[in-house]
């Protein structure tokens, strides 16, 4: 038996779609720094991620008597991410070769199919993992791995995200739509909170799922959709680059850790959106710094000793601090 050490929590095949050439770059949301010519194979994974320990099969055996240690990892590679391989090959020669037929892919048979898609995708992330706030650290893995076995769970999910107004949003922007290592994004609009937390909470939802750097899809709750001038739109062509910069910014703000897109760097213009994010970079890069730069200023004025270098130094640091601003 073939045991697969790196679980996907992002299959490469929906990683393939944001790449360039077979490379991707992979933003890091704590190093707020950029790696280029990225394999799509060696990002969002982790060793062993859906595996079962031993005592949890001994545990689960009665309830599944087909489990085994690697049950989930061989469910995903084998039933779930080749039907999202067919969805993503549909999508694409219907949106991107402009084919008339295009009302097919929101048939009420592709759109199940898709909302399955995303709600396996919301559940199977390190991030959502993360989010699962009820149970012990140490708990968190096998909770998750049960709700990824609970069928009625799963369609729970399926069914939230095929009650919404759907729209597929061509990007006619040079801006590409960026992902995630958790690209299923759900936000609740009334409190501005995120995935789980949004799930929870009685405001009206956005849930935002890109598919490649020229397609995404928005789901929008009823109340919000009715703002939209025209209520039957179902492909709506993106020409304000406003717009990807928001999506990509809540890709951004969902993401556990890294944001996958084609190109050299992330836009300035998306992370402008991000004030609590720009904060945090501006405090981590340069707060210790102009600490020590200012109380070298504060003894060279209560001395009288002036240092003509030191001063260009400080003055060069502020000039860095105000071009970042």
């Amino acid at each position: 038996m073939v045991i697969v050490k790196q679980g996907h929590f992002v299959p490469v095949c929906y990683l393939n779609e944001f790449a360039s050439y077979g490379k991707i770059s992979v933003y890091d949301k704590s190093k707020l720094e950029t790696r280029t010519n990225q394999s799509p194979k060696e990002i969002a994974k982790q060793r062993y991620f859906y595996d079962f320990s031993e005592d949890e099969l001994v545990s689960l055996k009665e309830l599944y008597p087909e489990i085994d240690k690697q049950f989930i990892e061989k469910f995903l590679s084998k039933n779930i991410e080749p039907c999202l391989k067919e969805c993503l090959k549909t999508i694409h020669s219907y949106y991107l070769e402009d084919n008339d037929e295009y009302n097919y892919l929101l048939s009420k048979a592709f759109k199940k199919n898709i909302s399955l898609q995303m709600a396996y995708q919301f559940l199977r992330t390190r991030g959502l993992r993360e989010k699962i706030s009820f149970v012990k650290k140490d708990r968190q893995s096998l909770v998750q791995k049960l709700l990824l076995l609970d069928g009625n769970a799963i369609n729970n999910l399926a069914d939230f995200f095929y009650s919404k107004k759907w729209i597929i949003n061509i990007n006619k922007t040079q801006v590409p739509y960026y992902t995630s290592d958790n690209p299923v994004v759900v936000l609740d609009i009334n409190s501005n909170v995120l995935s789980i937390d949004a799930l929870k909470s009685a405001g009206i939802k956005l849930i935002q799922y890109p598919y490649s750097s020229s397609i995404s899809l928005s789901l929008l709750d009823e109340n919000l959709s009715e703002a939209l001038n025209d209520l039957a739109i179902e492909r709506l062509e993106v020409t304000n680059k406003y717009e990807v910069d928001y999506c990509n910014s809540l890709q951004i703000r969902n993401a556990t850790m890294h944001v996958f897109f084609s190109g050299d760097q992330i836009e300035k213009s998306c992370l402008d959106l991000l004030n609590p994010l720009k904060e945090k970079y501006l405090e981590e890069k340069w707060a210790a710094e102009l600490e020590k730069q200012l109380m070298s200023n504060f003894n060279m004025l209560r001395t009288g000793n002036i240092d003509n270098d030191e001063l260009a130094k400080s003055i060069q640091i502020l000039k860095k601090i105000l071009k970042d601003i």
